[in-house]
């Protein structure tokens, strides 16, 4: 058989475009035309394309974005398009290059922080740098781009404090803060009633006695006064040959006024020895 179809062969009717298969059997051969309802829209062809519209999404794995060539036309204005895909400029695959991107000065380029004066590398080359301030960075590299680094002599042992880092307990300082105050160790010894010195007062600073110690040779009321001015304790009754003492407290016993002077005062005119570990501060 055939191509082709006359219809109504016995009295010679139209003739329709098919196709022979072969083995007695035809297929009918048709155009696409385009147009909605009771409309031509002419037979699609290159300059009448077959319009066409986004169904669904599809997710391509990584790396697979790009498989042969494909053309698509009549797309809406925008479209979200998700993974890799190869871009055109109507026919034919072009190169996007970052430096034709709008991006910040030097960011396309390569070791770009070598040569920022905010970037620095050390070395361990032969030379130094020494910054001129301690608010400024370096200026200048070595040879080898490495930055050159000063060295300065060490922090002499035990004479340097840093903030609050200070070792409070010494046998010859305490701490005030970062401050070291001179331990003072002193003796007395009066036979006199009233009032004695036995420190006498330092300008804007108090005494603060941390250990104190007396004996008498006879019966005797004592006590501690700040200058003549006020009671740092009670008074201690005493009999003959009698010992008195405190301790060691870092914190201080009493302390008298800034300024003022640590007295004993006695009610007898005895013997009244001892000895007194204090600080001025």
């Amino acid at each position: 058989m055939a191509d082709n179809t006359l219809l109504n062969s016995g009295t010679g009717g139209d003739t329709i475009r098919s196709e022979d298969l072969g083995g007695g059997v035809k297929i009918a051969v048709s155009k696409i035309y385009v147009g909605a309802h009771g409309t031509d829209g002419g037979p699609v062809s290159a300059a009448n394309p077959l319009p066409v519209g986004i169904q669904g999404t599809i997710t391509l794995g990584a790396g697979a974005a790009a498989i042969g060539s494909m053309t698509v036309s009549n797309f809406p204005g925008s479209q979200t398009v998700a993974g890799t895909v190869t871009a055109n400029a109507g026919i034919g695959t072009f190169a996007v290059s970052a430096s034709s991107l709008p991006l910040p000065a030097g960011a396309a380029q390569e070791h770009t922080a070598a040569t920022s004066p905010h970037a620095v590398q050390l070395s361990n080359g032969a030379g130094f740098y020494t910054a001129p301030s301690t608010t400024q960075l370096p200026t200048a590299l070595d040879g080898s781009g490495g930055m050159k680094v000063a060295s300065v002599a060490p922090l002499a042992a035990g004479t340097n404090l840093i903030g609050q880092v200070a070792v409070s307990q010494q046998v010859a300082a305490l701490m005030n803060g970062t401050t070291p105050l001179t331990i003072q160790r002193t003796p007395f010894s009066f036979n006199t009633s009233g009032n004695n010195t036995v420190v006498v007062g330092q300008a804007g600073k108090q005494i603060i006695v941390m250990k104190w110690d007396f004996q008498v040779s006879g019966a005797a009321n004592v006590k501690f006064r700040d200058a003549v001015s006020a009671d740092l304790t009670g008074a201690y009754p005493m009999l003959a040959n009698q010992s008195k003492s405190g301790a060691y407290c870092p914190i201080g016993h009493f302390a008298t006024s800034a300024g003022n002077a640590l007295v004993i005062a006695s009610d007898a005119s005895v013997q009244v020895s001892g000895y007194l570990v204090y600080v001025a501060v």
